[in-house]
């Protein structure tokens, strides 16, 4: 479900990053640099995060921002009662 959800963004070839942080002093980080297409084969362990980096530009979300702005509102009308 994961790669057909990361795939309406990205291409089969984007890359991902399993990353590990260490939870031990004596630990490091581990961090692994794979293809989308392989994702679905990468053993994950529950310590690990899946991180695909951005396909394309940020576009803000406008109505999403609308409805933020609109609550926001509502929050300061009550406060203002």
């Amino acid at each position: 479900m994961l790669i057909t959800q990361l795939g309406r963004d990205c291409s089969p070839d984007h890359e991902a990053i399993i990353y590990r942080g260490a939870t031990l002093p004596i630990e490091r980080s581990r961090i692994r640099r794979i293809i989308l297409r392989g994702l679905a084969v990468v053993p994950l362990t529950i310590k690990e995060t899946v991180v695909p980096p951005p396909a394309v530009t940020l576009q803000p979300n406008r109505a999403m921002l609308e409805r933020l702005q609109a609550l926001d509102a509502q929050e300061q009308e009550g406060r203002a009662a």
